[in-house]
């Protein structure tokens, strides 16, 4: 196994555990806890980076993925495109 492969297993195991702690969240009756998105790692920094893009269009994408993608798809999706990728890549 390579890292890509390694790096896309952990990222995968990442995203079952944080779903686990948003349906605990959830049973939990706490809404501020049931969804974690990118933007909760330092906020200040992704809007800053977000206003420094030029291109409208790829500033609404950056924006979708920080702001309104859960942060277990964003893991999921790019842990099975690592491991995919390690999978072809040989070492």
């Amino acid at each position: 196994m390579n890292n890509f492969t390694i790096n896309g297993i952990v990222m995968c195991i990442s995203s079952g555990f944080i779903i686990i702690f948003e349906w605990i969240a959830e049973l939990m009756k706490k809404p501020e806890w049931s969804s974690i998105f990118l933007c909760d790692f330092g906020y200040d920094m992704w809007i800053t980076i977000s206003d420094k893009i030029p291109i409208a269009s790829t500033q609404e994408k950056f924006d979708y993925i920080v702001f309104q993608l859960p942060l277990w798809q964003l893991l999921l999706t790019i842990g099975i495109i690592c491991i995919i990728t390690g999978s072809i890549v040989k070492q």
